[in-house]
């Protein structure tokens, strides 16, 4: 019973927060609500992300947090003396979520928080973060095109088409994610990203795949290579 009624409270609390926080319209308000650092002691909370109404309220919380970012805004979730970004090292945590919805909101908020002009936020990505997530990210995205890739070669399967279009879109969505970081012209980002990708998905997949192989290739793992026409295709988009 004290488990239901604690799981009732968390999503009440998560509920109340996120309209809150999408209907303030001034400023003032806004700092008055994130002054004492309560929020950020909210967003670091353990809460039981096994439950999925729990999990879909807080990255929605925090995306919705994420829109109220600027200049100003920014220092009561950064902490430049502690070294401590909650919203960004939480939220990220989440960027590879089975349910679509969840991803696509942690990478909305990922985008809000780039775009933010802070030097010194943007040092502590680089430094603490960068590396590891957009190495993860690309990971995930190779994966997905593997995956995608076997259900190319088996689309005579007429119950695969579904699936196909599905991953499809995914995999478009990916590429607007990267274009949209790159747009945003964080230079010591974009180094860190195009170094991910060049060396974890382009170079090894794409590139790999468009060689044409012999008997004494010594490129072995042929989880690594995708069909020719599947390769062009996906480059083309």
């Amino acid at each position: 019973m004290r488990q239901k009624h604690g799981r009732y409270i968390c999503v009440q609390v998560l509920q109340t927060l996120n309209i809150l926080f999408e209907n303030i319209r001034h400023e003032t308000s806004l700092y008055y609500l994130l002054s004492n650092n309560h929020i950020n002691n909210i967003i670091v909370h353990k809460f039981d992300f096994n439950d999925e109404e729990i999990t879909a309220y807080y990255i929605s919380f925090l995306k919705t947090l994420s829109l109220k970012l600027n200049t100003q805004s920014i220092n009561f979730f950064y902490n430049e003396r502690n070294h401590d970004f909650p919203l960004y090292v939480e939220a990220i945590k989440f960027f590879n979520h089975p349910e679509t919805m969840v991803r696509i909101a942690v990478r909305t908020l990922t985008l809000n928080i780039y775009k933010v002009p802070d030097s010194a936020m943007h040092r502590f990505i680089l430094d603490r973060t960068a590396t590891e997530y957009f190495s993860n990210l690309v990971w995930f995205i190779r994966t997905h095109i593997l995956d995608f890739d076997r259900l190319i070669r088996n689309n005579q399967d007429i119950n695969n088409r579904g699936r196909v279009t599905c991953g499809l879109e995914e995999y478009l969505d990916h590429i607007h994610y990267l274009q949209d970081i790159f747009l945003l012209n964080v230079d010591s980002l974009n180094n860190v990203l195009k170094d991910q990708l060049m060396n974890r998905l382009l170079i090894p997949v794409y590139v790999f795949s468009l060689i044409k192989r012999d008997k004494f290739s010594r490129i072995t793992d042929p989880r690594t290579k995708l069909d020719q026409s599947s390769a062009l295709f996906l480059l083309a988009e």
